[in-house]
């Protein structure tokens, strides 16, 4: 998302990068640029696989980083206007059954 963001940006600008951690037992990251933003068409298909709003660029980054947050039950937020910049929030949360838990070892003991 920072190699985007920089794209974004190409008579530079701001990105701001923050890692909230979430009572839920989470995190939320947020990725904002000052760049170009998006039209409505480009926001409706950033996760598409081979898709991409810049020139050269392959499309599949959004595509793999949406990937992956489903696959942890996640939650991925876009926000984008024309000329003012993106801002992109992504939640992700321990699993139930992790929650609160730490792991314990046992060694056994030799008899």
């Amino acid at each position: 998302m920072t190699k985007n963001a920089i794209q974004a940006m190409p008579q530079g600008g701001h990105l701001r990068m923050n890692f909230q951690r979430l009572r839920k037992n989470g995190v939320r990251l947020t990725f904002a640029d000052t760049g170009v933003g998006m039209t409505e068409q480009t926001m409706e298909r950033i996760y598409e696989p081979f898709f991409s709003g810049f020139e050269g660029g392959r499309g599949l980054g959004m595509a793999v980083v949406r990937r992956i947050i489903d696959d942890y039950q996640g939650t991925i937020d876009l926000k984008s206007e024309l000329n003012h910049g993106t801002e992109i929030d992504i939640t992700l949360l321990q699993p139930p059954g992790q929650r609160g838990e730490t792991k314990r070892e046992t060694q056994g003991q030799a008899a």
